[in-house]
């Protein structure tokens, strides 16, 4: 169970980038659409007569779509879909051998892959355990490693606005470039049992880092996905998006989205509003009473601006915080709650697509008047650390190095310390600093390798 501090510091990080922890339900009208969209299916898994649907279900769906793309898709999906199901089943009535987390991740993975990279083609990116740079965090944190990341792959010409942008506008935490063409779309983080409380504060980590490379981009109308495996058998899907400041009301409810609850009455503190925990490994935290709730991070001094600008670019410019909204919640072992899963991850990925139309079109417009009147939005993301510098003798002027082999001992003089640049032979200089005490820099923390 996590400690009084670390949900403290969580909080103040939260504060700090500008993330409310209550999650809604009340949902909002994109996120409503998509699950109406998701929840139509071909019409012969309507027809309990039919071929197709006799081995599948006893009760027919109701509505259907004519969407032959559909049909085809979830009749090969379908084995996938039963093969979760089955899974998770033997795990409940054989519990003498415990399933280890990847006994309960792979038949969710293999859901996944169907969807973001059979049906996907190039415009996804799905990459395992990828890490993922983040601001403001706590301890001197700058990474996190989500199980799973899917990013919208769109080759985009970022490098003209320099170093620092091209950092803001990538999510992918790799130390030798930016990657601002991958655009991170979902995370997905699982944990086989238990509490929920650690991969409910992961997931939002990873929203907010896809948050931040949309706004550097200038699209902060945008939504981004997580889904967190836990206790089990339940997958719980999280959006997240950015919403003005003076939109949000102090409960916490956005106030042009208030949705009724499921008795009708609209009352927020109706028991399907999902409510702040008292409990110190709470994942949630409320403001506590006379508290100015999350800081907005658009605090920075700016440049006036002009009448006639872009209303879409205004949008970046207003004070906003992050919102996020609990989805749904389904159970991998019903039939129907992981076909409901597909259908809904199948939507997100028409919508990413409807994102990466409108990056592609408006990206270099936005760059063009944020990277002078919003600056500070691209001040988030961390410097990489400077070039090793190049060694003195017989190095100079190769343009090769040789490849560091654990079969091979290091020759003085030849192979080279890739961590900090220098030669073996000068290694005692590193312990010049006190009494034999490595001086670590800054610099060392940055970890030094790429995505998965």
């Amino acid at each position: 169970m996590p400690s009084n501090a670390d949900s403290t510091a969580h909080q103040n990080w939260a504060d700090a980038v500008g993330l409310d922890l209550v999650a809604r339900s009340n949902t909002h009208p994109v996120l409503e659409e998509l699950k109406r969209q998701s929840s139509l299916v071909p019409r012969w898994l309507t027809d309990k007569e039919s071929i197709e649907c006799v081995r599948y279900r006893r009760e027919p769906f109701g509505d259907t779509s004519e969407d032959p793309l559909l049909s085809e898709e979830l009749a090969y999906a379908m084995s996938q879909i039963l093969m979760l199901v089955y899974t998770n089943q033997k795990f409940k009535y054989i519990p003498m051998l415990e399933p280890s987390e990847a006994d309960r991740r792979t038949p969710i993975d293999n859901l996944c892959s169907a969807v973001w990279t059979v049906y996907s083609g190039l415009e996804f990116v799905l990459r395992s355990e990828c890490l993922l740079q983040v601001p403001k965090m706590p301890r001197g944190l700058y990474e996190i490693r989500p199980d799973v990341s899917i990013f919208i792959h769109l080759p985009l010409q970022v490098d003209e606005y320099g170093a620092a942008v091209s950092k803001a506008c990538s999510s992918a935490a790799c130390a030798s470039e930016a990657l601002p063409n991958f655009i991170l779309h979902w995370v997905t983080e699982y944990k086989k049992a238990g509490s929920a409380t650690a991969p409910l504060r992961q997931v939002p980590e990873g929203l907010v880092t896809g948050l931040y490379q949309r706004r550097a981009l200038g699209f902060v109308d945008h939504f981004v996905f997580g889904m967190v495996h836990h206790s089990k058998y339940l997958v719980e899907v999280l959006a997240a998006t950015w919403e003005p400041i003076d939109s949000v009301d102090s409960s916490g409810l956005a106030n042009d989205q208030a949705c009724p609850t499921a008795s009708g009455s609209g009352d927020p503190n109706e028991s399907d509003k999902i409510e702040a925990s008292t409990s110190p490994d709470s994942w949630v935290s409320s403001t506590a009473p006379g508290s100015i709730g999350p800081a907005p991070v658009n605090n920075a001094e700016r440049l006036p601006i002009p009448d006639d600008l872009d209303p879409e670019v205004k949008k970046v410019l207003e004070k906003r915080k992050i919102v996020f909204y609990v989805v749904a919640k389904w159970n991998v072992q019903f039939t129907e709650d992981v076909l409901a899963l597909f259908l809904f991850m199948r939507t997100v990925q028409k919508l990413g697509l409807t994102y990466r139309r409108d990056i592609e079109t408006n990206y270099k417009s936005r760059l063009d008047a944020l990277t002078e009147l919003a600056k500070d939005n691209y001040e988030w993301a961390r410097p990489p650390p400077p070039r090793a510098p190049r060694s003195s003798g017989s190095q100079q002027g190769s343009s090769k190095r040789r490849r560091m082999d654990v079969n091979v001992p290091p020759t003085i003089g030849e192979q080279h310390n890739y961590c900090n640049g220098l030669p073996y032979s000068d290694l005692s200089s590193m312990f010049s600093s006190g009494e034999g005490e490595y001086d670590d820099s800054d610099e060392s923390d940055w970890v030094q390798g790429s995505c998965k």
